[in-house]
C-alpha cells in the first residue's frame, strides 16, 4: 500500500492482492516509523452499509493510526472496475479521499468506457 497526503487529498493506493484482501473482509495495514513515533496506515472492509469514513485512531502515547473504512459494496465497485486509474473517490470535509488500485501492477482487464464505443 502506497499514501500520498496533501492539504486537500489523501490517496490510498493498494496492490490488487490487497485489493482481494480486501475482498475478504480483512484490513490491509502498513507502519511508517516517525522517529520514535509510529504512523499506522490501515484500510479495511466495514460490514454495514455505510459511507466511507476515514480517521485518525490513537494506539498510545508512541502511535497513531490512520484508518480508512469502506464497505463491500465500495470494494465490489472497484473489483468490477477493472484496471482502471480512477478508482474510487469521496469528498470528507474539503479533502478528497481516493481508494485506487496501483494499474502498474494490476492484471484485471481494462473495462470499456462509454467512448469506446462506436455507437453510429
Amino acid at each position: 500500500m502506497n499514501v500520498k497526503m496533501s492539504s486537500t487529498s489523501i490517496v490510498f493506493k493498494i496492490s490488487e492482492d490487497e485489493l482481494h484482501t480486501l475482498k475478504q473482509h480483512a484490513a490491509i495495514t502498513q507502519n511508517v516509523p516517525l522517529g520514535t513515533h509510529t504512523l499506522k496506515l490501515k484500510v479495511k472492509t466495514v460490514l454495514q452499509e455505510e459511507a466511507v469514513t476515514i480517521h485518525f485512531d490513537w494506539i498510545d502515547d508512541s502511535a497513531c493510526a490512520l484508518v480508512l473504512c469502506v464497505t463491500s459494496a465500495q470494494i465490489q465497485t472497484l473489483c468490477q472496475m477493472g484496471k482502471s486509474r480512477e478508482g474510487i473517490c469521496v469528498l470528507r470535509r474539503d479533502t478528497e479521499v481516493f481508494l485506487q488500485v496501483d494499474v502498474r501492477r494490476d492484471s484485471r482487464p481494462i473495462e470499456p468506457t462509454f467512448s469506446d464505443y462506436n455507437l453510429l
